[in-house]
């Protein structure tokens, strides 16, 4: 039989675990930009229409947290570190679950409904994925403006991705992505972002405590 000390770590393990894929979700973080490490890359082909962006990564101090990868969905407004604002969080997985947050902040593609932000978050993952390669990683990117631009793409480096999210967005688990909007609403120009992110390193850390825990009940 378990002792009840056991029985207590053991769902604190199981409680710290189960906590990582919503880590800060609906909460207000500060986020501080501090600079892009990705690629430069100029979508190409027939009616392609935006020059050369830099793309995925976006690096973010999170409420004073080391840095963290992100990366933008919004083409249209631009930031240059340091810059700083307040966002709230919001979990992929509940919103697929729940409907689109009433916000105060909306989304800021909440037109494009749920199905749009599952095109995102399949996307987003890929980003994350052990071996992507940097040149993938701005395709990828590319794929997520030009869903939230409302465009099909004809570059042949990125149509594949904005093909794959189309065919698979629906068999996807996003309750590990996170969307960071800015509670200042969207802005015409220059601003403030949306950006989403797969929160690796939180969610490691947490993994880590849950299998402490666990390991605590071996002794």
């Amino acid at each position: 039989m378990i002792s009840l000390s056991r029985k207590l770590g053991l769902l604190l393990a199981v409680a710290v675990i189960c906590s990582t894929m919503t880590a800060f979700a609906n909460q207000v973080v500060t986020l501080t930009f501090l600079g892009d490490g990705g690629t430069h890359y100029a979508e190409t082909g027939p009616g392609s229409a935006y020059g050369t962006e830099n793309t995925f990564p976006y690096y973010f101090s999170i409420s004073g947290g080391s840095p963290t990868a992100l990366v933008c969905d919004d083409l249209l407004n631009n930031i240059n570190p340091p810059v700083t604002w307040q966002a709230t969080v919001y979990n992929l997985g509940d919103i697929v679950q729940n409907g689109l947050p009433a916000g105060p902040p909306p989304l800021y593609f909440a037109s494009g409904g749920v199905m749009l932000y599952e095109e995102l978050g399949y996307l987003t993952q890929q980003l994350y994925l052990s071996g992507t390669t940097s040149a993938d990683q701005a395709y990828i990117n590319w794929a997520i403006w030009d869903f939230t631009l409302g465009i099909t793409p004809t570059d042949p480096n990125v149509l594949p991705y904005y093909d794959a999210a189309l065919n698979n967005y629906k068999n996807g688990d996003y309750s590990n992505v996170l969307i960071y909007t800015p509670n200042s609403g969207s802005v015409p120009k220059n601003g403030p972002q949306e950006f989403l992110g797969v929160p690796e390193a939180h969610t490691s850390s947490l993994v880590a405590a849950g299998l402490l825990g666990l390991v605590a009940l071996m002794l």
